[in-house]
């Protein structure tokens, strides 16, 4: 495919998924237990601003209890730690769904989010996802993940104990792990 094409074939895209998100709430989940591989936490210095907010959103809302729909009432919980490898993860994800022009858990090689966050190299014992599209800042993806149930209830969850997190061009993706 011309480049041209291309992108004109990635504005109608991403037209489309900012349009199913003002209809919508366009947003997903993804939740994985148990398995991974390779070493514990490391950390680095270069986790990047859009990272950190959001964790700090995250951990904000985990600090109150919280009624997530459906889903039922969560007390307040542990703050959650940004993890290096889990970032990649994210970002990852993140840039291949703006690269490749879709919105799904499943990646453009056929990955599912245990695959990207094992590829990465984390040894992990729970791992979930959300992924939102067309929210222009942190706080927008954020308010849009705790207004759904499913989503709520991931952020809110005991069982994560990290935090993985990448925006590209409006394509959000929050990785929550505990390491085994």
């Amino acid at each position: 495919m011309d480049r041209r094409r291309w992108r004109a074939r990635l504005r109608t895209v991403l037209t489309v998924a900012l349009l199913l998100f003002v209809v919508t709430g366009f947003t997903a989940c993804s939740l994985s237990l148990p398995g991974g591989g390779g070493p514990a936490a490391e950390t680095d210095p270069e986790l990047g601003a859009t990272a950190l907010r959001l964790l700090e959103l995250v951990n904000g809302a985990r600090a109150e209890g919280r009624t997530c729909g459906s889903a039922g009432w969560f007390d307040a919980t542990h703050p959650l730690a940004l993890e290096a490898r889990l970032v990649r993860a994210a970002q990852g994800h993140s840039d291949d769904m703006y690269a490749n022009a879709f919105f799904d858990h499943t990646g453009s090689d056929g990955s599912s989010p245990a695959d990207r966050v094992t590829r990465e190299g984390y040894t992990w014992a729970a791992v979930g996802e959300t992924i939102a599209g067309g929210q222009a800042t942190p706080e927008h993806a954020v308010s849009v993940w705790l207004a759904s149930d499913g989503h709520c209830a991931i952020i809110m969850s005991t069982r994560y104990a990290e935090l993985g997190a990448g925006e590209t061009s409006l394509y959000w993706t929050l990785v929550f792990a505990h390491p085994r």
